[in-house]
């Protein structure tokens, strides 16, 4: 049984700009077709009024605690959107005329990535003992999850693959549960259709 066409939900890893570009087509096609989206479980004048604060915040002249704004007004965006696009999902049942009538970009059905590019790991030491934050740079094709390789600088082991494996469920996080005091190594990769790996450059860095 073939699968359903469903629209996009999670826009965690849409740039800034192309989500605002996004979500405007979105606001502009549910107002033009608001006859067949009737019970939206969030307005979209609400809606609108999230992505006003959102470009506020972000394109305004740059002042302490911009970011962190920036990222409280796109997280309540996002929650809208990921609202309204589960009920339209499940409203629509796979018909595909009345998905694209609301505006929202469709999944891309699964396909061979290829071998992944390479990434780029940014480590911060945090306070608290065993741990450090992460960052790995974006790869941009849809269904990529990422993870790290990690072990003891000292190990002469020198095949990432044999390090000791850590799942990262975002791009960014920290990693908990190192010894203090201690140099460790670490590399970032991504995860697609294509087994093989590419890890980054290793970075090494110890834990408070």
């Amino acid at each position: 049984m073939p699968k359903r066409v469903k629209i996009i939900t999670d826009f965690r890893e849409f740039p800034e700009s192309i989500l605002s570009d996004t979500v405007t087509l979105i606001i502009n096609s549910l107002k033009i077709n608001k006859d067949d989206f009737t019970e939206l479980p969030v307005d979209v004048g609400t809606l609108k009024s999230q992505l006003k604060k959102f470009n506020k915040k972000r394109t305004t002249i740059a002042y302490h605690g911009q970011s962190t704004d920036t990222r409280k007004a796109r997280k309540a965006m996002q929650t809208s959107l990921s609202a309204i696009g589960t009920w339209i999902n499940v409203s629509a049942r796979g018909n595909a005329s009345l998905l694209h009538k609301s505006g929202f970009p469709f999944h891309q059905k699964s396909k061979a990535q290829g071998i992944l590019p390479r990434t780029i790991l940014t480590l911060t030491p945090l306070n608290g003992k065993g741990k450090l934050k992460f960052a790995i740079s974006r790869i941009n094709i849809q269904f990529v999850r990422y993870g790290m390789m990690y072990t003891l600088a000292d190990n002469p082991e020198k095949d990432p693959s044999k390090w000791t494996f850590y799942y990262c469920s975002k791009k960014d996080g920290i990693t908990t549960g190192l010894e203090s005091g201690k140099d460790y190594k670490f590399v970032s990769f991504g995860m697609g259709t294509d087994k093989r790996l590419v890890y980054s450059n290793p970075v090494t860095m110890s834990a408070q």
